[in-house]
């Protein structure tokens, strides 16, 4: 499970707080939990969005121009590949969308 949220400790993550999602994911699936902030987006660009003040497609050109600039798809790649399967967490919700989203694109192309 690649954790690709920037902020994944607090209160308000509940039970998928890295900790207990570190536990969950090794006990039950049998699988390996990293947390990587190079795919996480800016503060700025997170605050902004989420403070409602920048909408979804400045957020989303933002991300996208700050993946660009390290390649995520090569970087995801190269450090990812050799797994046969990645599950990517963002902190998208039925109202919010989520960057793991737009990386996910990004990767499959």
């Amino acid at each position: 499970m690649l954790d690709v949220r920037r902020k994944n400790t607090n209160q308000l993550c509940g039970f998928t707080r890295q900790r207990d999602l570190e536990y969950l994911t090794g006990k039950i699936a049998g699988a390996k939990y990293v947390h990587d902030l190079r795919f996480a987006p800016e503060p700025y660009l997170l605050e902004d969005y989420l403070k409602h003040r920048s909408g979804w497609d400045k957020f989303r050109a933002g991300y996208c121009a700050q993946m660009g600039k390290i390649d995520a798809a090569g970087l995801f790649g190269q450090e990812y590949g050799a797994y046969r399967s990645v599950c990517i967490l963002g902190a998208g919700t039925v109202k919010r969308m989520s960057h793991s989203e737009i990386l996910v694109k990004m990767i499959n192309g």
